[in-house]
């Protein structure tokens, strides 16, 4: 191998004819040549190392000798090239300077053709310049750059690069931009351009931003190399294609499409759909125009200005025309308005406020149409909120996408429509709906609803729909238990399994608390249901078919046990069951709620010219039984103080009242005054009244409900009074509750905030109301639960030590007691009991003629 240096001016001579046939002809090159061209560069930058290399050897050796702790080779290898180096740079220059000239006599499409056909060419050139020179790119030109001894100085790709931004683009970037400008307007305008022109200017562009530097220090490098050091980031790399391009493009965007925009508009200001259509058709197009002859990372920042100039600066005009799209069903605009307006900033706020005020105002008119019919229909009124809630669910499944914002919006519509409308208005009561919702429900789970089974868990799904709107849930829950234990107790209900499912749904939606007593309900009669076959498989001393339902008395909503004097066949199979009970259950203390029991009787041959059976689907009041089984005593009539005597003295004159009605309205009693004049009503306190069995009776059905005119005679009202009463003040002790569970927490806290708190914990069971949360705060204060603050009066301070000592006392009590006592020997159960219809064979008659009736 050769090792002389070689001269710079024999390898630049070599190398020139190489350059020409690179930048300027364009030839194919040749393998063999680009090699020996390469190998021109290595044997330059060796042979001249390794002679500078050399020398400095000598002079280390000279110096090791009076240092010996100096380790050998120390000195660094001198690389050789800065002056093929800036050979290279002034002949790229001198090349890109006749292309400039060039390029100056050009402009508009010329202009860019020439450019792009030049770039493209040049950088090719580049490409295999730097390939030649890879070996003076790996050591000087890097050399220098880990150094930073010397600023500018690149590697031979990117030094052409630098050469062209500095002396084409820095002069010609002006007019190239407006140039390629011009056509993306053509383009919009719909005029015919050559795409490639553009493209080819946005790549040249992006590519001139290569050398763009960060100037972020290294993080982790030595203080001065961070001062010397600059990074790049992709980010920099689009800065030329930015500054020079993207910013002007997207200016002149706007301006194009705020000028379409405003003259559309001035021509077409009511056909708001059109003009979204023509929105959408644009959108789509820049999104093409982009993917075609723009960067993707322009993306972004043209849909920005895009909808700014489209739809942002005209929001106003669609909120204008949004809630006459929703008059007119016009779902398909109305999802259009959706799309565009989601893409804008706030965009959708005003939509979402103009859906709920106008849902709750269509739900309101819906309802007022319909009030005086179905403030006692509820199915009419439940069917009204279904058909509305269809409506606008698909509404916002399909045009808004099911977003989260308007399913709010929609949410809260018909959570305030359905509290209040006209309804609950003619009711003064915020809790019809909820009582409406039960009838509603109770309806399809009793028997002869006619639902069919695969549509049952629809249906009540659709309960739950509405229910998922009421604020009182924990009324709801009151009447609806109190229903299900009418249905139970009553045989009524059409499927133990559809009951379960219902409960079910409840205990998804509202947690296991709320159900827990409603569970609680079919539970005792499956085991009560148990109990009653047991007792059949007795000895038995009567003929009536008689069944029992035990309940816990805790749980079963069955009001204050009404006593009255009771038929001796019922009294002995009531005596016999109660000797069962107690002998099976030692401890358990049994009382018979009597105004729960429904029986059956029937007429005998006699009586009446036809045979008729006296029941309901929930059969015959007991006490309904009593009055008729008098008249089997041999009077035909009786005054009102004697069927009292009938019933017992205890017994509530006004019940009584409403008993004796029920049986004068089917014709059953006939009433007359003392002169014998026939009367209607019953006045209370008139003990001349007279009532004297009607042996003219008829009926078209044999079966003849007595239960549901005793049910009409009733003061309905009052039960849901005493209903609205007992939630109350559980509602109260709930607050309370609420109350101290904050406190114990937060240990002091303002009134106001206090209050607020309270609200946000039971807004999900029902909506409290601020008077009644003050209330409930003094009361804890009187109770030394909570006091107030000496600094600050406004501020209640929570205050358990009490509470807390007297809780371990009673504890330690119990803990002497050996322990807590069984719940079961505690237990008070009551019983329902019904007389069930007998087969004919076990059917008795009384022997004498007044006998009008005999019980089964």
């Amino acid at each position: 191998m050769n090792n002389h240096p070689v001269r710079f001016d024999t390898i630049w001579r070599d190398l020139s004819p190489g350059l020409e046939s690179i930048f300027k002809t364009q030839e194919r090159m040749a393998p063999q040549r680009y090699m020996e061209y390469y190998t021109m560069v290595f044997n330059y930058c060796t042979t001249n190392e390794q002679s500078n290399n050399f020398t400095h050897e000598t002079t280390n050796n000279r110096t090791r000798r009076g240092n010996r702790g100096t380790p050998a080779g120390t000195a660094g290898a001198e690389f050789v090239g800065e002056e093929l180096y800036t050979r290279v740079r002034h002949y790229v220059e001198d090349y890109a300077r006749k292309l400039l000239q060039e390029c100056q006599r050009l402009s508009g499409d010329q202009l860019l053709d020439y450019y792009t056909e030049q770039w493209t060419k040049f950088q090719f050139s580049s490409t295999v310049a730097n390939g030649i020179f890879s070996y003076l790119n790996r050591h000087w030109i890097k050399r220098n750059i880990d150094e930073a001894t010397r600023p500018g100085i690149l590697e031979v790709y990117n030094l052409a690069v630098s050469i062209w931004k500095s002396v084409i683009f820095d002069e010609l970037h002006h007019n190239i931009t407006s140039a390629a400008l011009a056509l993306v307007e053509k383009d919009r305008n719909g005029e015919r351009i050559t795409t490639r022109l553009i493209s080819g200017v946005v790549a040249s562009y992006i590519e001139l931003g290569i050398n763009e530097l960060d100037p972020t220090p290294v993080v982790g490098q030595q203080q001065q190399q961070q001062q010397n050091s600059v990074v790049h980031r992709p980010s920099v790399k689009y800065q030329v294609y930015r500054n020079n391009f993207e910013q002007r493009f997207l200016e002149d965007t706007r301006n194009f499409y705020t000028t379409e925009s405003n003259k559309f508009l001035q021509s077409n200001s009511v056909n708001v759909p059109d003009y979204m259509k023509k929105v959408e058709q644009r959108l789509g197009e820049e999104r093409d125009r982009c993917q075609i002859y723009l960067d993707n990372t322009t993306m972004d920042s043209l849909m920005e200005a895009c909808d700014t100039a489209l739809i942002k600066q005209h929001l106003e005009l669609f909120h204008d025309k949004f809630e006459s799209l929703l008059s007119r069903q016009q779902n398909d605009h109305l999802g259009r308005m959706y799309t565009l307006c989601s893409r804008v900033p706030n965009g959708l706020t005003k939509l979402k406020e103009i859906l709920k005020d106008y849902i709750g105002q269509e739900g309101k008119a819906a309802i007022q149409q319909i009030a005086r019919e179905a403030f006692n229909n509820p199915k009419q009124y439940i069917n009204c909120i279904l058909e509305k809630h269809k409506l606008y669910n698909r509404l916002v499944v399909d045009s808004f996408k099911t977003d989260h914002g308007f399913v709010q919006a929609m949410d809260c519509a018909f959570r305030k429509f359905i509290n209040n409308n006209a309804i609950t208005e003619m009711a003064r009561n915020a809790s019809k709906s909820s009582q409406l919702l039960v009838l509603y429900s109770d309806q399809l789970l009793r028997k002869g609803a006619r639902a069919e089974d695969e549509k049952m868990d629809e249906y009540l799904e659709q309960v739950m729909t509405v229910f998922k709107y009421i604020d009182d849930k924990d009324m709801f829950h009151a009447f609806f238990h109190k229903f299900l234990c009418k249905r139970l107790v009553y045989d009524t209900s059409a499927s133990e399994e559809q009951e379960r499912c219902m409960i079910a749904k409840l205990k998804h939606m509202c947690g296991f608390e709320y159900t827990s007593k409603l569970e609680r309900l079919l539970t005792d009669v499956a085991l009560s249901r148990d109990h009653s076959e047991q007792y059949k498989q007795l000895p038995r001393t009567s003929n009536v078919d008689f069944s029992v339902i035990v309940v816990m008395s805790n749980v079963w909503p069955l009001g204050q046990p009404v006593q009255f004097e009771i038929p001796r066949p019922l009294l002995d199979c009531i005596d016999s069951y109660t000797q069962y009970y107690i002998n099976r259950f030692n401890g358990r203390k049994l009382t018979w709620a009597l105004q729960m029991c429904r029986g059956e009787l029937v007429s005998t041959s006699k009586t009446f010219d036809k045979k008729y059976s006296f029941l309901a689907s929930t059969f015959c009041n007991t006490q309904q039984i009593a009055i008729l089984m008098k008249y089997n005593e041999g009077d035909d009539t009786y005054t009102l103080g004697q069927l009292h005597v009938a019933l017992g003295t205890d017994f509530p004159a006004d019940q009584l009242c409403a008993v004796v009605q029920s049986l004068v309205k089917t014709n059953l009693l006939k009433l007359t005054s003392a002169d014998g004049t026939a009367l209607t009503e019953i006045k209370l306190n008139d003990n001349e009244q007279k009532f004297t069995f009607n042996p003219a009776f008829q009926s078209r059905k044999l079966k003849v409900d007595l239960v549901r005119a005793m049910s009409s005679a009733r003061e309905t009202k009052k039960e849901s009074e005493d209903v609205q009463k007992t939630v109350d003040e559980d509602r109260k002790l709930v607050i309370q509750a609420a109350i101290v569970r904050i406190m114990k927490m937060r240990k002091s806290l303002k009134h106001q905030l206090l209050v607020a708190e309270v609200l946000n914990q039971l807004t999900t069971r029902f909506q409290p109301k601020v008077p009644i949360i003050k209330k409930c705060i003094d009361s804890l204060i009187e109770k030394e639960y909570l006091k107030r603050s000496e600094e600050d009066r406004d501020l209640p301070l929570a205050a358990f030590e009490f509470r807390k000592r007297e809780h371990a006392k009673t504890e330690q009590v119990v803990g002497r007691d050996g322990g807590r006592r069984k719940k079961s020997d505690e237990r008070h159960r009551r019983l329902t009991a019904g007389a069930r219809r007998a087969p004919a064979n076990q059917s008795t008659a009384c022997g004498s003629r007044a006998d009008f009736f005999r019980s089964p």
